[in-house]
Parts: C-alpha cells; structure tokens; sequence
C-alpha cells in the first residue's frame, strides 16, 4: 500500500469521519459540517478509495454546485488516484503482469480510479 493514507488526511484537516448508511453513494463530503460520511462495511480498498476522493473535496472545500458537479467529481477522482496509485510501483506491474485487475490489489485502489490515473497520464 502507498504512503498516502485519507484517513489521517482528513484527521489533518480537521474533517470528522462517520459511517453512515447512504443509499446512493459511498461516501460523502458535507462542507458545512466538516464530516465525510462513508458507507459502512466498506471493503479495505474500496474504502481507501472512498476517503481519498472525499478527502480531495474536504481539501478543496467543494460543495455541491449543481453544473459544476461533473468536473469536481473528475477533480476528486484524479487527486485520489494521484495520491494513492506509486507511479514507479504502476510502471513495474504494467510491466510484468497483464492484468489489471491484479494491478488494482497491488495498488490498493479501485478499478475506476486505476482508469482515471491511467486515461490522465
């Protein structure tokens, strides 16, 4: 697993982190309390992906402003796989193995944001 870890990001930020049962996503910054709520029983990797992406809104103090939605979700999703994906440990797996699945364990992220880092660089 990579240095980076949200959870203490968040804790640096002053952000409160509590699970809650959300029925439409994973997790979820609010800025005007300071909290990101993230769905409980979340498996390892997932979770680290949820927080990374919640923490990259937490940081820049996103609110959910209607049109702009799409491009801060794109913002948050290429943060946290900056942030999380080791670009020489990526370059080493895309070397060796053919899977990207397998590359997606090594890393400790999920598919969608292994396809965000990849289709940015």
């Amino acid at each position: 697993m990579g240095s980076y870890e949200p959870e203490a990001h968040l804790d640096a930020l002053g952000v409160k982190l509590v699970e809650y049962p959300l029925r439409s996503a994973n997790g979820l910054y609010v800025d005007d309390v300071r909290t990101v709520l993230v769905r409980p029983r979340l498996k390892k990797i997932h979770r680290r992906s949820v927080l990374a992406h919640e923490a990259a809104h937490a940081e820049a103090r996103h609110r959910d402003v209607g049109l702009l939605l799409p491009k801060l979700e794109h913002y948050a999703d290429l943060t946290a796989a900056r942030r999380l994906i080791d670009a020489d440990l990526l370059d080493d797996l895309r070397r060796w193995r053919h899977d990207p699945a397998e590359w997606c364990v090594e890393l400790a992220v999920t598919p969608h944001l292994l396809r965000v880092y990849l289709a940015a660089s």
